[in-house]
């Protein structure tokens, strides 16, 4: 597996993919989990990988470019995948930002399930216009918007870690296309 040449891993939130691809390294390593807010998911990812053997630690989101500098692969999951991008935690975005301006590749663990061939307009889908104020300020906070949870992250700097193997996004969706033609025709 492509995961294996790497020593010092930064990963974000949970997933099932991620725990997958720890649990297929063949000695532990070192993981620094951000700790994912809002939601905190980090910590239990770092429960199952201590679990795993490996030496995990949960750290601040804001330690995000720390953490990487010591570490040589970012890592994370995968909510949805689109043809040119993929939606995942907040602070996604971030990590594969840093990663690459760090030199770090960022390699993101998914299923090819998880691909969607729609073309949705992703910013409303994610809600990225609330607003967040401070009530003592005296401005009104709107009732009906919510800070977004997750986000999209573009597909061109990323390598895909799915059940084929390690595929850029075209080969995910080829490969998937030809597994959905074998079944149906």
């Amino acid at each position: 597996m492509a995961l294996e040449g790497y020593e010092r891993f930064v990963t974000i939130s949970d997933s099932e993919q991620l725990r997958i691809a720890f649990l297929s390294l063949t000695a532990p390593r070192r993981v620094y989990v951000l700790e994912s807010l809002p939601g905190g998911e980090g910590a239990n990812l770092r429960s199952n990988l201590v679990r795993l053997g490996h030496s995990a630690v949960t750290v601040p989101d804001l330690a995000m470019v720390h953490v990487l500098e010591k570490a040589n692969v970012a890592l994370c999951g995968c909510d949805t995948l689109y043809s040119t991008h993929f939606v995942n935690k907040l602070g996604t975005r971030l990590l594969s930002l840093a990663a690459t301006s760090l030199g770090r590749p960022l390699f993101v663990c998914t299923t090819m399930w998880k691909v969607n061939y729609s073309s949705p307009e992703h910013r409303s889908l994610l809600a990225y216009d609330f607003v967040n104020t401070d009530q003592r300020q005296g401005v009104k906070r709107k009732s009906n918007q919510t800070p977004p949870l997750f986000e999209s992250i573009k597909n061109s700097d990323v390598l895909f870690v799915t059940e084929d193997g390690v595929l850029t996004a075209d080969q995910v969706f080829k490969a998937l296309s030809g597994r959905l033609s074998r079944l149906f025709g």
